[in-house]
């Protein structure tokens, strides 16, 4: 299998770079292909792109334009308090994403000298939620059919943020807890020509797949899939990563945040 890390790596050292010049942020925040990939680089164990992402959207964040472009972007700042909650990296990276957190939960900002941004919002108080991580294996999902999954999973109630990684055929869906797989199968067989199972794992961390539509037995009793305080198995560096669409330097979120990144900068 061909490792990635250097070339994610390579990528977010870029755009920590180009974040530095705030000349460079409207070209930054105009796609949500930059953003979305950092949130997702979160995720990963390689700490020093957990490090380098962090220290982009420090940078992005400590201009007051880009605040409400950060806020839209779904999952970012979910992914952002996951980090501050994760057990194998240390404190310093997850005081910096607490703080990240809190700056994107709140609705208020000091403008930054030199700036035109005067405007105050009052603050918003969020309530904290609970949510999940659940992952289906997706036949018949390809570059024709990815979006038709996306529109079907956003339908449902609940979801927070969706990755698809069309190469492996996989959904990756952040729910409330309330959010049954069931639901969210439910609504991509009702809504596609798409077949979704359910990406479970047994005792030796293997994964399987499980059919949970139209079955005759009680599937109220399947184990809930990575309940929010249980890491995705990449950290380790030889399992089957559930955030599977870097597997390849030419698949998924590495590549369009690479496309994006030589199509709108010069270097």
């Amino acid at each position: 299998m061909v490792d990635d890390r250097p070339t994610m790596l390579q990528t977010v050292t870029k755009y920590k770079l180009l974040s530095q010049d705030i000349d460079k942020h409207p070209g930054l925040i105009k796609d949500d292909t930059m953003i979305q990939f950092l949130a997702y680089s979160l995720s990963v164990s390689d700490l020093q792109v957990i490090s380098d992402s962090l220290e982009t959207f420090c940078n992005l964040m400590n201009n007051g334009r880009n605040h409400q472009s950060l806020r839209s972007v779904f999952g970012v700042a979910q992914a952002i308090k996951d980090v501050s909650e994760r057990e194998d990296i240390g404190d310093e990276l997850k005081h910096k994403a607490n703080n990240l957190h809190e700056m994107l939960a709140s609705n208020t900002y000091t403008p930054m000298r030199g700036t035109l941004e005067t405007t105050k919002s009052e603050p918003v108080m969020r309530k904290k939620i609970s949510t999940k991580v659940t992952t289906f294996q997706v036949q018949g999902l390809s570059v024709d059919t990815r979006q038709d999954l996306e529109c079907a999973v956003v339908k449902v109630k609940g979801v927070v943020s969706v990755v698809i990684d069309v190469e492996s055929q996989r959904c990756v869906v952040r729910s409330l807890q309330t959010v049954t797989p069931q639901l969210i199968a439910e609504t991509i067989a009702d809504r596609t020509d798409m077949v979704p199972r359910l990406v479970l794992r047994n005792k030796n961390n293997q994964e399987y797949l499980q059919n949970i539509i139209d079955e005759e037995e009680d599937t109220d009793s399947l184990p809930p899939y990575l309940e929010e305080e249980y890491e995705p198995p990449i950290i380790d560096e030889n399992a089957i990563s559930t955030f599977d669409a870097i597997k390849t330097n030419a698949s998924g979120w590495l590549n369009a945040a690479t496309s994006f990144l030589q199509s709108s900068f010069y270097w």
